[in-house]
Formats: structure tokens, sequence, C-alpha cells
């Protein structure tokens, strides 16, 4: 599977790859877009988050935020940044509660 965060991946075929794999595949479309990060498998990690919720469907309000976000004006892939920094700040917020 290749990976284009300008678009939504088919969420059955996401799903059923292994974490490791997105991870990779997330990676890899940055590394050949020539798009730098100060760390790149955890840039990959949040994108595969992002990607995990939106994929699960309507269920989850992910879906609905991105599509939100993208009417709003970002691309996919801005929009994808931008709930990846919310799971960020929450990830970092809860780590100093502690």
């Amino acid at each position: 599977m290749k990976y284009d965060p300008h678009h939504d991946p088919n969420p059955r075929f996401w799903l059923a790859l292994e974490e490791a794999e997105r991870v990779f595949i997330v990676q890899k479309f940055h590394t050949e877009a020539d798009i730098r990060n100060t760390n790149p498998v955890l840039h990959a990690m949040f994108h595969v988050i992002v990607e995990d919720q939106v994929a699960l469907g309507d269920d989850f309000i992910a879906k609905a935020t991105l599509e939100r976000l993208i009417a709003e004006g970002l691309d996919r892939h801005e929009g994808i940044h931008a709930m990846g920094s919310v799971v960020r700040a929450f990830h970092c917020g809860a780590c100093r509660a502690h």
C-alpha cells in the first residue's frame, strides 16, 4: 500500500496493516516527498494515530473533524497535522501531570 496524506487511504486496507507497517509507509511518503522532520518516526506515529481514528469512520469524531478542517480551507495533510498537534499536546500535557 502506498500512503499519501492528501487522499483518504482505504479504511479496510489501512486498518488491516500492522501498526509498524503503517508507520513505515507514512515515513516513506515523507522521505520520498523530501519532507524533513526532526523526529521522522514520531511524526509518522502522529499521522498513524489520526489516520487510524479517521479510518474507524462515523462512530468517531475524527472523520468529521478532518472533513471540517478541509472545508475550512486546510488541505488534508495540513488537517492531519492540525489533529496530530492536538494529540501531541494532550499526550505531552498528560506526561507533565505525572
